[in-house]
């Protein structure tokens, strides 16, 4: 179907990539990835299967409706995306800090940064290569939490360094930080196809037409009904 199985392709490469150190918070937004697929898949065949009992007209604002319905979930969808995502970033990146003991000493860490700054470029380098390769943390968290006028080191290599120390230190955090990211944005992919599908259903123009029209009806019918009384 049309909206369907480009988010059952989501689902089915959302769930390919599910390995045995998948943080809950992929697996969460994985499971929101899903049933959203399924919302979509249940209103298309409310669309292409109307009941033989009922009008056309009838038949569109039951799907209407169901539009709305899927509008409101995809709304309370995008929030838990949201709340999934900062959640999952702060404990994946807060356990990369336990475990790298990414905390600057209180009494050593200035006098790191004090004596960077009195070297060249290349001692700077050398001392951070040496506490990236023996996975010095507090070494490193004094530098790369400082601002670059305290280090003498660029912002864009500090940055560099610090994923560098992650990568070699924590590197199944790291996998799972870089997943939690593709769920997400797998995420928000599956929204825009859904809210794309909804728009289209809910046709709001003709949806106006039949309320107007169920409306002269209502005013006939009670004109009718008047006057037949007053007879």
């Amino acid at each position: 179907m049309k909206y369907s199985a480009p988010l059952k392709h989501i689902v089915q490469r959302l769930t390919a990539s599910q390995k045995p150190n998948t943080s809950r918070h992929a697996l969460k937004i994985h499971g929101h990835v899903k049933a959203l697929a399924n919302a979509v898949e249940s209103m298309e065949a409310i669309a292409t299967n109307r009941d033989p009992t009922q009008t056309e007209a009838a038949h569109e604002v039951r799907i209407a409706k169901a539009a709305r319905q899927l509008m409101q979930h995809g709304e309370k969808m995008k929030a838990q995306l949201h709340d999934g995502m900062a959640e999952g970033l702060g404990d994946i990146n807060g356990e990369i800090r336990t475990k790298n003991n990414f905390s600057a000493h209180p009494v050593y860490g200035p006098e790191v940064r004090h004596a960077l700054r009195l070297m060249t470029d290349q001692q700077r380098h050398d001392v951070v290569r040496q506490a990236l390769d023996k996975g010095d943390g507090q070494t490193m968290a004094a530098i790369m939490e400082a601002p670059e006028v305290t280090t003498g080191l660029d912002p864009k290599q500090m940055t560099a360094y610090r994923e560098a120390f992650e990568k070699k230190h924590t590197p199944e955090l790291v996998e799972q930080r870089e997943e939690l990211y593709e769920s997400f944005d797998a995420g928000l992919v599956a929204l825009r196809n859904a809210d794309n599908a909804a728009r289209e259903w809910l046709k709001p123009g003709r949806l106006r037409e039949i309320e107007e029209a169920q409306e002269r009806h209502s005013n006939a019918t009670r004109s009718f009904e008047s006057s037949v009384q007053a007879v």
